[in-house]
């Protein structure tokens, strides 16, 4: 008796660690790009459970992660437990070019968007599926929602549905006076600290106005082009101010969307979440 019992647990322990094994993601660094246009990037690949799919879910992250984020984040993970609940089980590519990165076109600059969306993207996606996908989304929380809109925006073909969670987008730029940055501040709530940290770096990533709104998702969606299916969500008390450029931008774009998504988080901080609601328009065929 005692052995057998010794027996099946040894079999569902063995099971255990195949399943936590097979779960883990396959994660590594490599150099894009030639000479002093070269660039280190770091990506990982997340392998469905049940060992394909014909769905990929593309992730950037917030400012401060890693490209581990998808697979370490509390939240992120019960989605994804969630989602596996209701048979989505997707493919997952995400990207990193350390703690903080833009996908920018500033001349004299890494050409970061360039060099992910065909270069990057486009290597890592022949690794796991030569053939293509049928479906692809791509999700982007803060600092990654910012650089998913961009891509919505100048890109819009090269995904089926777009999520921006609590992106990183403001009403306000490095170009603005400092009396509507003052006011911003005080229409918004904002932490006056956070928006100079952000007006700060934004002027470093973008050396003059015009490189400014070349990239500020509210100048770029203020020109008529067909939209695939958009969310958009945000904390009504996110610090940095998000929040009014959040509905400042579905507003603009949901004419154009074939299926445009806004939910407000009440009383949210920054980076507040509606799984459920993430995880309703994900399934929306």
């Amino acid at each position: 008796m005692l052995r057998s019992c010794l027996l099946v647990f040894i079999i569902i322990f063995s099971n255990l660690l195949w399943s936590q094994a097979w779960a883990q993601p396959t994660c590594g660094a490599e150099v894009w790009g030639v000479g002093e246009e070269s660039l280190e990037g770091f990506y990982c690949l997340g392998k469905p459970e049940k060992g394909d799919s014909d769905s990929l879910i593309v992730y950037f992250h917030g400012l401060g992660g890693s490209e581990l984020e998808w697979f370490t984040n509390p939240q992120l993970l019960l989605l994804q437990n969630k989602m596996r609940a209701q048979g989505l089980d997707p493919w997952v590519i995400t990207v990193s070019y350390g703690p903080g990165w833009l996908l920018t076109e500033v001349p004299n600059s890494w050409q970061l968007f360039q060099k992910t969306l065909d270069e990057v993207l486009p290597k890592l996606e022949q690794l796991i599926k030569p053939n293509g996908f049928q479906k692809k989304y791509l999700v982007g929380a803060s600092m990654g929602g910012f650089n998913a809109s961009k891509v919505l925006l100048k890109r819009s073909s090269a995904f089926q549905k777009y999520m921006l969670i609590c992106p990183a987008i403001t009403s306000v730029g490095p170009y603005n006076t400092e009396q509507e940055v003052l006011d911003f501040i005080h229409r918004t709530g904002a932490n006056p600290a956070k928006v100079a940290f952000l007006l700060s770096w934004g002027q470093e990533e973008f050396p003059t106005k015009q490189d400014w709104d070349n990239h500020s998702p509210l100048v770029l969606a203020s020109r008529p082009l067909p939209l695939p299916a958009v969310y958009i969500s945000c904390g009504s008390k996110d610090e940095y101010g998000f929040f009014e450029a959040s509905k400042g931008l579905f507003d603009l774009i949901k004419s154009q969307s074939e299926r445009s998504w806004w939910t407000p988080i009440q009383n949210g901080r920054h980076c507040a979440y509606d799984l459920d609601d993430i995880l309703n328009f994900i399934s929306l065929e």
